[in-house]
């Protein structure tokens, strides 16, 4: 068991007096829910209407309070992902794609938890290109990186589209605490830019891997990497949300074969459907 502890002692009293009292309610709705599902279903639904009774939140705010997990910094959000385990189950097959080194691109790179957890498959050469949209989780990811002397990894405020644009970035009422949103008619207005054009702009040498997550834009984001596939022919990791069949067929276009996929459709949510593929060049 890894215990997380946080950089001074009251943020780690705060952390478990939270816990103590947001577990006790977790209980009781599990056992008034017939499967987990609807059991999160209804916290959400609590939280939605109740928001400061998130564990975020009560008694004490722990925003902007950093914790050590293992082996990582990270905010407090972040102990969902290294201490419970929330995270993308990507094959050790796949991540070791990584130590070839190069250079890879991590769209979507929300706070950084994904490269910070996979770090240790990254040689020393290895450069990583982090995309972000959202000021917010953009001024989380540079402290993360920061706080675990991350020097690999370049962040960029900008979100990876079909082309160059001033685009709307929104986040869902849902996820006010795990601050994920997409790009929408409202909102904070946000720069994007294909990928195609970042990689000709800062003339990258090559591509190794592209890591996407970017709650609904994956085709937009493939549409705007054509020429970096054809010319580079980087390995990819995809999570989809609702965009599974159109994305393969994007890269079935694109001279991809998919090595490895699966589809979820949640039982408390059926409209979220979330999926991830695996593509490798069929020609590299």
């Amino acid at each position: 068991m890894f215990l997380p502890w946080g950089e001074r002692f009251q943020d780690t009293l705060c952390l478990y007096t939270n816990l103590a009292c947001w577990m006790p309610l977790r209980l009781l709705y599990r056992l008034r829910s017939a499967n987990s599902s609807e059991m999160r279903k209804k916290l959400e639904s609590f939280i939605e209407k109740q928001p400061h009774r998130h564990w975020l939140s009560f008694p004490f705010s722990l925003k902007r309070r950093w914790y050590r997990c293992r082996g990582t910094w990270v905010d407090a959000f972040g102990l969902s992902w290294f201490w419970v385990g929330e995270k993308e189950d990507i094959p050790t097959s796949w991540l070791e794609r990584l130590q070839v080194g190069g250079i890879g691109l991590d769209i979507g790179a929300h706070r950084g938890y994904w490269t910070l957890s996979n770090r240790k498959h990254l040689p020393p050469e290895a450069r990583i290109l982090l995309l972000e949209p959202d000021p917010e989780n953009y001024s989380y990811l540079i402290e993360n990186l920061r706080r675990n002397r991350f020097t690999q990894g370049l962040p960029l405020p900008i979100a990876a589209w079909h082309s160059s644009a001033r685009l709307r970035f929104s986040r869902r009422s849902s996820d006010r605490f795990s601050a994920t949103g997409r790009i929408g008619e409202e909102g904070q207005e946000v720069w994007a830019v294909s990928v195609d054009a970042l990689v000709e702009a800062l003339a990258l040498p090559t591509v190794s891997w592209m890591k996407i997550d970017v709650e609904g834009a994956e085709d937009a984001v493939l549409e705007g990497s054509r020429n970096t596939l054809r010319d580079m022919r980087p390995t990819l990791w995809i999570e989809t949300h609702g965009t599974q069949e159109v994305v393969e067929s994007l890269l079935n276009r694109m001279d991809y074969c998919i090595r490895e996929k699966s589809l979820h459709t949640g039982e408390a949510h059926p409209s979220r459907e979330r999926g991830h593929i695996w593509a490798e060049p069929a020609n590299p």
